[in-house]
């Protein structure tokens, strides 16, 4: 930050040279000189930068130490250097003060809104709802009333328990807390039934509330009624309860692929072009152009980044750079071997994306080589638990 507000007000680089000029630094620190960039040139000359409003104590030391041989002179750097440079250039000179009188301005707005903590609320309707509140990108911030704003957000959306406003600059961030709601247990208490959600043959059972209506050994087929909520009591009544529990059954997958021996594959060549858009609010302005990348075939990815000045000012402006990995589609020709071995793949990744939750107790594979290409099949047995809530329907039973 110092260094920030040297370049801006201006800073003096002292190059000093002498057999006592490693003394200097000693002699500084005395009188707490704030200096930066120092950089040792050789045994009797060093570097070194500080602020303009330390110039005449730092002199003042140097002076002193002519007395040992010191040596030094002066070069002024940062903005009133450039000035200097270029006062009988006006045009440029009132350019410059333009440009800083424009950021100075774009300061007291909000340029970019940040929001964390959603999770039920989706990020575009929160920007909505901000917007329509008095909170967008281009508002002046002196004219926001975060109060109004969190009153706003917890009346329209009751998922919200409260919200908190940070502003660092030109960069409004949003915290949002949700609240967080007991569970439903309304559910736990309707009657519900256990009913086999795929096709299997019974191997076991665990339950803990209905009355099981099948045994081991039986075929069911999906659908087919295996816990039912309605319990027979000792008084020959009936009560309807929430079914609960779990029902094993051995069922059958397949699985079924054909690799042929020719195929287009994808095959980046390794070039890319980038083309880049400036963005200013709602408005988008191309830095290319021309449109087309050149490219017949490719795969384009999207990074957008705000632009900050000095790493502390975030300025209206979003730079998006897309960029465009070219690829082509070669014809590929695979052995047998590689063909098979390629469908066993693809087999792996489907037993690891839909059975990885079941256990495989048999599987039987077969491979067909055929003209065009590789056939591989697989059946897989598996003990799994098939039951699956259903609510009741009004005429499936009279309330006791």
């Amino acid at each position: 930050m110092y260094r920030i507000i040297s370049a801006i007000a201006g800073y003096y680089r002292f190059f000093v040279n002498g057999r006592a000029a490693e003394r200097v630094l000693n002699r500084l620190m005395t009188i707490n000189a704030d200096i930066f960039d120092i950089e040792r040139i050789n045994e009797n000359e060093i570097t070194f930068s500080a602020g303009v409003i330390h110039y005449k104590k730092i002199k003042h030391v140097l002076d002193e130490m002519r007395s040992v041989g010191i040596k030094y002179r002066t070069v002024l750097r940062g903005f009133p250097e450039v000035l200097y440079r270029y006062r009988k250039r006006t045009g440029l000179v009132i350019g410059i003060f333009l440009s800083c009188a424009l950021i100075w301005a774009s300061s007291l707005f909000i340029w970019t809104v940040e929001i964390r903590g959603l999770v039920s609320v989706t990020d575009e309707t929160m920007r909505e709802m901000l917007s329509d509140a008095g909170l967008y990108e281009g508002k002046r911030i002196s004219d926001i009333n975060f109060d109004d704003i969190r009153f706003e957000l917890i009346n329209r959306y009751p998922e919200i328990s409260y919200a908190t406003f940070f502003i660092s600059g030109t960069h409004a961030l949003v915290s949002i807390s949700e609240r967080a709601f007991p569970p439903d247990t309304s559910k736990n208490n309707d009657p519900y039934n256990l009913v086999a959600k795929c096709d299997g043959v019974i191997v076991d059972s665990a339950v803990s509330d209905g009355m099981t209506m099948v045994k081991s050994g039986e075929f069911v087929r999906k659908g087919d009624l295996l816990v039912s909520g309605i319990v027979e009591l000792q008084t020959t009544a009936y009560k309807t309860v929430h079914a609960k529990g779990s029902v094993f059954a051995k069922t059958v997958h397949e699985f079924s692929v054909t690799v042929p021996f020719e195929s287009h594959e994808k095959v980046y060549t390794g070039n890319e072009a980038v083309k880049r858009r400036l963005e200013i609010l709602d408005f988008s302005v191309p830095l290319y152009l021309s449109s087309d990348c050149g490219f017949g075939k490719y795969e384009a990815y999207k990074r957008t980044e705000n632009v900050i000045l000095f790493d502390l000012i975030r300025l209206p402006f979003r730079l998006t750079e897309t960029s465009f990995a070219e690829y082509k589609t070669p014809l590929i020709y695979l052995t047998p071997e590689k063909a098979e071995n390629k469908a066993y793949d693809m087999y792996k990744e489907y037993i690891k994306n839909e059975l990885s939750e079941r256990e495989i107790v048999k599987e039987e594979i077969s491979v067909n080589e055929e003209e065009k290409g590789i056939t591989f099949k697989a059946v897989i047995w598996c003990i799994e638990d098939i039951a699956e809530e259903k609510a009741f329907l009004s005429e499936e039973y009279d309330e006791p």
